[in-house]
């Protein structure tokens, strides 16, 4: 093994084409971290013997002990490519910046953070469990960040060590010998086959490996099945195959994989090949493509004779069920088939068994490090490639502007342009962090000056107190935990920054100090889940409240999606993603703090809509009486709706082209298309402020007043004080004093809000409440008892899918303000056979009227005003409003 040294990887990061930024994705326990390992030991970071059982990318302790990964830690690691084979270096080397990101669903914010900063995802399914949901949302994060994914089929293991198959008697398989073709791709799903779990090493009894590479050939499918519905035309061809070596089988706790190519080397001296190139045998190895031995001859369907078999079975499975079998039960036969195969193994080695000894052969013979390694090399693009697709959908600014023709062209001589998408902890007692994220291009090294624009930066909306000037103290790489500081990073790599996390919370882009040219920014992350979960926290001892808000801002700054607010009770409340996400959060908040603790009770959130329009505009008039405010609301449609909350439309647009979009594809008035004022709440929100006067004088001047109106108005509405979704505001008409003493902002805001909370009463106002995709995975024999307990939450049950095998798979929408102490109590009903996912899913009506006495709604609404300490809901009267 050949390990590089930092200097040897801070010079090949100077050539982008010899980069490779990857991001590990997956479901949860589904191995993506045992593969990490096996990848670190390739490339000299740790001892081989430990690849599978350290877990090196699991640096904190909350996730040793949860057994699960919580932060993507990044690993920046050198890979000699030839010397892999060879023993010796040599000039192929080549630096990969992987990024293990964690599987759980409320975690995935971490994995939104870390596509954004790679060009390649390395997506690991678990081949028994297959496709689940969350593989299916990172893979459609990573395609819709243009990030070209590769695959890998993990746990191999598992068909050999643990799972027994019964074959039923009316199952395909017992006349598989007789059929004149192959078995149907849902085979798996349509047939009787009884998986059962066993807790002692028993070789997999299979009709010759066919069940085996059936349910591999399904994982392959439904991993390609997501790809075709999200690929993306810029990206180009995503397809993953076996044949084309974008596919890998692996198992990862034991430290092996291989491709077809694996085996396409090792069967390349047998006569029957002779005059075939290895891309030819590995299409022979995969899909219809059956082998007689008897008559040396390939065919396209079974010939019936007990010889014929596919090939994939008889010259990559039964290789490899051969060897494990005789780690396992007969070592007098192992030594003889690892001559054939040509491995060599250590002397030590022979006086294992068992697991140890399969373990030591396997690496040996088919090692994961230099597999994966090899197919991100060869499957994924260098930095230089992916810029040049991916500048469009991550660059904010005009895309012929130096800054985008330096994105484009991978420039290090050009101007800086640097994303942060995350703020590490450094682990030190001094509190300090780490900015991480990617030179897009330029070169950024110790001591240069940048300019800082963060997350909450507008452009042309001034912002001067969210743009810094600050000094990078040290530039570096991220190894796990530890910071390996290096002279400089040139574009292309990702990044570790010490010295801006003052001024950073959360991303943010950074340029040059003096920019000849205004720079765009980086585009803001798209997050899967919301923070709907929310805790209040305070401090047991009052003296301590200045160390929780440092705290709080720490935790802020860490997690990409946690937010940490101030209500106007006093109150400090903590919002997350999930039960665990926040529970995970908060045991951070008590280590950054140092102080004891009080967390109250989960509280949901609800967003205030209205179901129908304004029968009549709403007057309301100015403090001096000497202005009016003509309002009306409406309905925002909801193709405009989802368009504004997946960012197709915003207030970054061009205003031409926004109107344009807007009057063609959503059906609006030309004229109001162009007098769109602003969306709120923050200025990005799902609720619009529309200019509708015609022939009002000095509307212009007092626009400015309204939208500050309006920014407050929708972060509150009347009915909860909860944020406003889906509303379309009309400032229909007004009557505004000549003198403009007397239609100031003291005169025109609070006017404009009265106005605002009015309409919205006006047009039949409703509450939404946020929603739980719940996917439950559980046997037959229990399914009553998750019934059961659905009902009791007021869930509705979407699909009930019967996978064959013994096991039936329940999707639901769960209210949120239903999920407290679901998953615990689920495991508890079902006996710990029930296995659920909860991912946020949108929001949903709560059909029934708050203003009604006795309504759910009411019930709702009213507890938030207690809450929050407010009044009865105000009436028109007290709004100050008429028709």
């Amino acid at each position: 093994m050949v390990n590089l040294t930092a200097r040897d990887v801070e010079a090949t990061m100077r050539n982008q084409h010899r980069v490779r930024n990857v991001s590990l994705v997956a479901h949860v326990d589904h191995g993506k971290s045992t593969l990490t390992d096996s990848m670190l030991a390739a490339a000299g970071l740790m001892a081989l013997e430990d690849a599978g059982k350290v877990r090196a990318t699991d640096t904190r302790d909350d996730e040793a002990e949860r057994g699960m990964s919580i932060k993507a830690t990044a690993v920046t690691l050198g890979y000699d490519f030839r010397a892999m084979r060879t023993g010796t270096a040599t000039s192929d080397r080549y630096v990969v910046n992987l990024v293990d990101c964690p599987g759980h669903v409320d975690f995935s914010p971490e994995v939104t953070a870390a596509l954004r900063l790679t060009d390649g995802a390395l997506v690991v399914v678990d081949c028994v469990e297959g496709v689940r949901v969350q593989t299916q949302t990172v893979l459609r994060q990573a395609l819709g960040e243009r990030i070209k994914p590769v695959l890998v089929v993990n746990k191999l293991d598992r068909f050999f060590l643990e799972l027994e198959v019964h074959v039923l008697s009316n199952s395909p398989c017992s006349v598989l010998s007789n059929s004149p073709c192959s078995v149907p791709s849902n085979w798996l799903r349509q047939t009787g086959i009884l998986l059962t779990i066993t807790y002692t090493c028993v070789a997999l009894q299979l009709d010759d490996g066919e069940v085996a590479y059936q349910a591999l050939r399904r994982v392959v499918e439904d991993a390609n099945a997501v790809v075709a519905m999200y690929s993306d035309n810029e990206l180009g061809n995503c397809h993953m195959s076996p044949e084309n070596g974008t596919v890998a089988f692996a198992a990862g706790l034991h430290g092996w994989a291989f491709t077809l190519s694996s085996f396409a080397k090792l069967h390349s001296t047998d006569s029957s090949w002779s005059g075939v190139d290895e891309a030819e045998m590995r299409g022979r190895f995969w899909g219809e493509n059956f082998f007689d031995a008897e008559t040396n001859k390939w065919t396209t369907c079974r010939t019936g004779s007990a010889t014929c078999e596919r090939g994939f079975v008889g010259f990559c499975y039964n290789p490899l069920r051969n060897v494990i079998k005789a780690c396992m039960n007969d070592k007098t036969s192992l030594w003889p088939l690892l001559n054939k195969f040509g491995v060599e193994i250590k002397a030590e080695v022979k006086d294992l068994s068992g697991k140890q000894l399969l373990r030591r052969v396997m690496q040996a013979w088919l090692p994961a490090g230099e597999v994966l390694l090899d197919m991100l090399v060869l499957h994924l693009p260098s930095s230089a490639t992916a810029q040049r697709y991916r500048v469009d959908n991550i660059y904010d600014g005009p895309l012929d502007d130096p800054y985008a023709n330096a994105i484009r062209n991978c420039d290090a001589d050009g101007p800086l342009m640097i994303y942060i998408a995350k703020v590490v902890p450094a682990g030190d007692r001094m509190g300090r962090m780490y900015a991480f994220g990617r030179v897009f291009s330029g070169k950024v090294a110790s001591g240069n000056k940048v300019r800082v624009i963060s997350n909450k930066y507008l452009p042309g909306g001034g912002g001067k107190e969210d743009v810094f000037v600050k000094t990078v103290q040290r530039t570096g790489m991220l190894v796990g935990k530890t910071f390996q500081a290096v002279d400089g990073v040139p574009c292309g790599n990702t990044v570790a920054l010490a010295g801006l996390d003052a001024v950073i919370v959360k991303t943010a882009t950074l340029t040059d100090e003096r920019a000849a040219v205004a720079a765009g920014t980086i585009k803001p992350l798209k997050f899967s889940v919301a923070p709907i979960l929310r805790k209040s926290v305070a401090c047991r001892n009052p003296a301590d409240l200045p160390k929780l808000v440092k705290g709080l801002e720490r935790l802020a700054k860490a997690d990409p999606l946690i937010e940490c607010s101030l209500e106007e009770t006093g109150e400090h409340i903590v919002a997350g993603a999930g039960e665990l996400h926040l529970e995970v959060c908060l045991d951070g908040l008590k280590r950054m703090a140092g102080v004891d603790i009080l967390i109250g009770a989960p509280v949901v959130p609800y967003r205030e809509t209205v179901v129908a329009s304004s029968s009549r505009a709403v007057v309301t008039k100015s403090p001096n009486k000497h202005n009016r405010l003509y309002m009306d609301a409406r309905p925002l449609e909801e193709e405009l709706l989802q368009a504004i909350e997946d960012g197709r439309v915003g207030p970054r647009d061009e205003v031409t082209s926004r109107a344009k979009l807007l009057r063609e594809e959503f059906g609006w008035d030309a004229g109001d298309a162009k007098k769109l004022w602003c969306f709120g709440p923050a200025t990005t929100g799902p609720n619009l402020l529309v200019n509708t006067c015609k022939g009002v004088y000095y509307t212009g001047e007092i626009r400015e007043s309204v939208v500050v109106a309006f920014q407050a108005a929708s972060k509150g509405g009347v009915l909860a004080g909860e944020p406003l979704r889906g509303i379309r505001f009309h400032l229909c008409d007004a009557v505004l004093h000549s003198d403009c003493i007397h239609r100031g902002s003291g005169q025109i805001i609070p006017t404009a809000r009265r106005a605002i909370h009015a309409a919205q009463l006006a047009a039949s106002p409703r509450l939404m409440e946020p929603i739980y995709l719940v996917e439950i995975r559980v046997p037959k024999s229990a399914v009553s008892e998750v019934y059961n307990l659905l009902k009791t939450r007021r869930t509705k049950v979407l699909e009930r899918q019967d996978l064959g095998f013994g096991t039936v798979v329940l999707k639901a929408f769960l209210p949120v303000s239903e999920s407290s102490q679901f998953v615990q109590q689920l495991r508890l009903e079902t006996s710990g056979r029930a296995f659920p996912e909860l991912a946020f899913h949108g929001w949903r009506l709560i059909n029934s009227d708050p203003l009604e006495d006795g309504s759910k709604a009411a019930m709702v609404m009213g507890e938030a005003r207690e809450r929050k300490g407010l009044g009865p809901v105000p009436k028109f009267e007290e709004l100050g409003a008429t028709f």
